[in-house]
């Protein structure tokens, strides 16, 4: 959440692609394991339309000059086409570095979903619609199951019978990090509603001493509602 908080934006930019000029760094300040390395500033582009918008980061070498959108070529390959620096890192997350710990790990898989998702509105967003999850949800008293005499718990316990697991359940919620010689692996759950409600185990792949990693999400519970914006 304090990361959510320091990354918000209160100007509103022009519809059409315009440059970041600041902010960003504030979301890494949170994260006190965590370091730009020097050399390197954290900069980018947004985009808004019609009260969407997305933002796209990238790590330049300092002194470097941040070209105008419509000067730079585009990455075909990503949502709305968005202008690349020439000289930008291939992954913002190249640019960080960290104490080695292993809850330096678990702040860089948190660390890169807010990054990908600054300057996100409305359509924009869908990291932000997740939330961490520490303890089975589902279980009497849960975060999807309100405690006896809450004025919804009918209605919830109703919908509870429509929940269904699509893998085992976790005997361990939190989030935890597995250090081995070779590789770290970082594992962690949320909850959202977004399109199809659901619960979601996200593992996280990282070789030592590096913070770029490799990413699966797979939805382990899926449940009755959802909602699109």
């Amino acid at each position: 959440m304090r990361a959510r908080d320091a990354g918000g934006t209160t100007d509103e930019p022009e519809s059409g692609w315009s440059r970041i000029t600041s902010g960003p760094e504030e979301i890494l300040a949170v994260f006190k394991t965590l370091k730009f390395k020097s050399g390197f500033i954290l900069t980018g582009y947004r985009f808004r339309e019609g009260g969407n918008g997305n933002g796209f980061l990238y790590a330049i070498p300092k002194g470097t000059r941040l070209p105008a959108p419509d000067e730079c070529p585009v990455d075909p390959t990503r949502f709305l086409r968005p202008p690349v620096p020439p000289k930008a890192l291939e992954d913002v997350m190249d640019a960080i570095e960290g104490d080695g710990s292993p809850l330096s790990y678990l702040c860089a898989s948190f660390l890169e979903r807010e990054l990908s998702e600054y300057g996100a509105m409305w359509h924009g967003c869908s990291w932000s619609t997740h939330e961490l999850v520490i303890r089975d949800p589902l279980a009497p008293g849960g975060r999807l199951r309100p405690k006896s005499g809450d004025a919804d718990q009918m209605d919830t316990q109703r919908d509870i019978e429509y929940w269904r697991w699509l893998k085992s359940k976790p005997s361990r919620w939190e989030p935890r990090v597995k250090m081995a010689e070779d590789n770290v692996t970082v594992t962690f759950h949320t909850h959202s509603a977004l399109e199809r409600e659901g619960i979601y185990r996200h593992v996280d792949k990282y070789k030592p001493g590096a913070y770029r990693f490799k990413t699966r999400r797979i939805m382990i519970a899926e449940g009755p509602g959802g909602y699109i914006f």
